[in-house]
């Protein structure tokens, strides 16, 4: 808060972060989970092999007994195998993809948090950037994304990285997915480590006011996501990291845990703490709204 929105740094995930879980008592799309069952733009034997995928990996995930560099292999493996099935099994174009992302919306099947699309507009008008890092897929959040900032391009303070779809065959005059832009991302390397070294660096890591910005706040659903900023110059004394335990509130204690988060968000709410976060950090005083909504 002393500091102002001259020192502020923003990193945070995008599906069950900045999107919420469960719509109407549903699970609500992630980027990969709304291609999952879509008869328009994947084949039957994708959405059969692919819940088959997800179950297989989802276990080895859950598996405490596996070594680390191991887990990491298989996380690579299954996005490896995902993609290839996706390419394989689907008649993906950009055109189409936009449509059924809108559909999606429309339809009340993937959203983004309440006070989401404020918080994103305040760091914009304060020119404070924003770094959505994900799994996911980059056309399919960025679209989102657009769709509810009502823009037709992102505010140069948005920054994304994610795994971005590659068009390359023409198919009835529209470009059609022929794969993924290297690196890949699966849930245990989102860290910017893996992403500054590249021959060509990403926009984020270019800013000239990059290491003035000393202080972090860091949000997520996922222990994979407390490790986004590695890598980058922050210290430990100068972040804040949120975690959204959207289910399992029995989670609580390791979420909790020596590194992980500092705070932890039950239940699957609103953007209201993130966003009354940063309304602190802007207006260099500590907001009455935030103090309210961590009374609830």
């Amino acid at each position: 808060i002393n500091d102002g929105p001259s020192k502020l740094d923003v990193i945070t995930d995008f599906d069950y972060t900045l999107t919420k879980q469960f719509i109407e008592g549903k699970v609500a799309f992630s980027c990969h989970g709304l291609l999952q069952d879509n008869e328009v733009l994947v084949t039957e034997k994708y959405r059969n092999e692919g819940k088959k995928l997800f179950r297989k990996y989802m276990e080895i995930l859950a598996d405490k007994s596996i070594a680390q560099p191991d887990l990491v292999q298989h996380m690579v493996d299954w996005a490896t195998n995902s993609h290839a099935l996706l390419i394989a099994e689907s008649h993906i174009t950009k055109i189409a993809l936009k449509h059924e992302v809108n559909l999606a919306i429309d339809n009340h099947q993937i959203e983004l948090r309440t006070l989401a699309t404020e918080f994103m507009q305040l760091l914009v008008e304060h020119k404070v950037s924003l770094l959505v890092f994900s799994a996911g897929i980059a056309d399919i959040l960025e679209e989102v994304l657009l769709t509810y900032l009502k823009v037709d391009s992102l505010d140069q303070h948005i920054h994304v990285i994610s795994n971005r779809c590659v068009f390359g065959d023409v198919v009835d005059n529209n470009e059609l997915l022929v794969g993924f832009e290297e690196p890949i991302f699966h849930v245990l390397n989102k860290r910017a480590s893996e992403v500054m070294d590249l021959d060509i660096p990403h926009p984020y890591f270019t800013r000239e006011d990059l290491l003035d910005r000393t202080n972090l706040f860091l949000f997520g659903d996922s222990l994979g996501d407390v490790l986004m900023h590695e890598g980058l110059h922050h210290s430990s004394e100068n972040m804040i990291k949120v975690g959204f335990l959207n289910d399992k509130p029995e989670r609580i204690l390791e979420y909790l845990h020596e590194n992980n988060f500092d705070m932890v968000i039950l239940g699957d709410p609103g953007f209201d703490i993130p966003y009354h976060l940063i309304e602190s950090v802007l207006a260099s005083t500590l907001s009455e709204s935030l103090v309210d909504v961590m009374k609830v």
